[in-house]
């Protein structure tokens, strides 16, 4: 308006002045009309909106905003300072890519046209229920993703929309056949080898700790947590000795496995002896102080029932490597690197498989897979202008895991944005019993999708609080 005062003052015409005050609501209803045709049509972007003609009001809007906040300073106390965002202050949150896309306006009972978007400094947090809108929304976060992103694709819904988009570089590993083309093939060990590559052969033990600790978890109140840790310690022996002392062509998890269950039956017939075979051969690598002969050392010292119970424990955590589809996945030449994810912006991740698959036997390869991705984010120096999407859909169905529970309030300064997807808050309980209310506080946005269950309702209303409404009756 001051502007426009301005003109007035030097000499511009009431005519003219008109003219101008009429442009403001022709291109406010322009906007809305092509942004509705768009819509319906299917070829809407959110970012689109941020293009057109807007007054500078927000920027205005945002200082105010700031002095409001810094007057409570001086009012704690005394009153509450907390309140829901009005309609000034959700305008202000104007969607631009870099930021979380949050959705459509919505106030005083109607959908806006604006998308509202989120700068997200640490990590996001949804618990939708089945048909709640979860996929649609997965679909519009990727599609409007500017960097790589990695996903956790259950009934691989999102993969299929959006694959067949140019401008990204999809690897869709997909051990069920469920996308209709072959999968990609992923194997651990080339990630190490790469990571042996960038910084020196002394990162590989803390590489495979890392693999083990995917491969074999040991839960939050478990009573007997030696059988499970001394399993991983062992895990962590055989994969060493499987990068310092095989071939290359049998550096994989279905050797891993093999060995694990038969020990050297390529060598020996009898089981015993080709189990004990192997056991000599890790007892000869001394390499990075004896982790590998140590590793066989402990487990040839147990008693023959504590043995058998370790490797019992190892064998039933790696059960999902038996199945052979999963080999056409695990074994051979990587597709593609977790590391690519921090330098190409271009690239996608996607594993799939259905829901039941993803809850039960494919858990530790989706846990594997999310570690992997982590613990490149946090080792590899290049920087990311365009953090990278984690999306890890399913994600109490991993069960407890250690990466995820430490990391996640400190992802995205390594470039790494996650977003952790729960059916409900039991789910979540369940998989970390003392720590579970912390990806909800930490997290810079939750999204709460229609919840059945009471747990979640009951936590909401005490976050949220309640209102009572009374009505009087008449009496006639």
């Amino acid at each position: 308006m001051a502007a426009l005062l301005d003109l007035a003052s030097e000499g511009l015409s009431p005519a003219a002045l008109v003219a101008v005050l009429y442009c403001i609501p022709l291109l406010w209803s322009a906007r809305t009309l092509v942004t509705a045709i768009l819509r319906l049509l299917g070829l809407w972007h959110p970012n689109h909106y941020r293009w057109w003609p807007r007054l500078p009001w927000r920027s205005v809007w945002i200082v105010v905003m700031y002095l409001k906040e810094w007057r409570e300073l001086f009012r704690m106390g005394r009153k509450a300072t907390a309140g829901w965002v009005g309609i000034p202050a959700a305008l202000t949150m104007l969607y631009r890519p870099k930021k979380i896309l949050l959705g459509r306006m919505f106030g005083l009972g109607v959908g806006w046209l604006q998308p509202i978007g989120l700068k997200a400094t640490r990590h996001l947090a949804m618990f939708a229920m089945t048909g709640a809108g979860k996929t649609t929304f997965l679909v519009t976060l990727v599609s409007t993703w500017a960097g790589s992103c990695a996903i956790i694709d259950p009934k691989f819904q999102v993969t299929q929309a959006l694959r067949r988009i140019r401008g990204k570089t999809w690897i869709v590993l997909d051990p069920y056949g469920l996308g209709g083309v072959p999968s990609a093939v992923w194997n651990v060990f080339d990630e190490v080898k790469a990571a042996i590559e960038r910084d020196g052969w002394d990162c590989c033990v803390r590489w495979m700790q890392k693999v083990a600790e995917s491969l074999v978890i040991t839960s939050p109140g478990n009573r007997s947590p030696f059988f499970p840790d001394a399993a991983r310690q062992f895990v962590i022996s055989l994969l060493l000795y499987i990068l310092l002392c095989l071939p290359s062509e049998q550096h994989n998890l279905v050797v891993f496995r093999r060995l694990l269950n038969r020990g050297h039956d390529d060598v020996a017939s009898d089981p015993d002896e080709a189990f004990a075979t192997l056991l000599y051969g890790m007892r000869q690598c001394d390499t990075f102080g004896g982790v590998v002969a140590n590793g066989a050392a402990a487990l040839e010292n147990m008693g023959n029932e504590t043995r058998g119970n370790v490797l019992a424990t190892a064998r039933e955590a790696t059960k999902w490597l038996d199945d052979p589809r999963v080999h056409r996945v695990v074994a051979g030449p990587s597709a593609a690197l977790c590391a690519d994810l921090k330098t190409d912006d271009d690239l996608v991740f996607s594993l799939g498989a259905p829901v039941s698959a993803i809850r039960e036997e494919l858990a530790p390869f989706a846990r594997l897979l999310t570690n992997t991705i982590i613990h490149v984010f946090e080792t590899v120096r290049a920087p990311k202008r365009k953090p990278c999407l984690l999306a890890v859909d399913e994600m109490p169905a991993q069960g407890y895991n250690r990466a995820i529970e430490t990391a996640a309030p400190v992802m995205r300064s390594y470039g790494l944005q996650l977003l952790a997807i729960a059916q409900d808050i039991a789910g979540v309980k369940a998989a970390y019993p003392t720590t579970w209310e912390t990806f909800i506080s930490n997290a810079d946005a939750v999204f709460w999708m229609a919840a059945n269950s009471q747990e979640t309702i009951s936590y909401l209303e005490k976050v949220l609080g309640t209102t009572t409404h009374l009505e009087t009756i008449d009496e006639a």
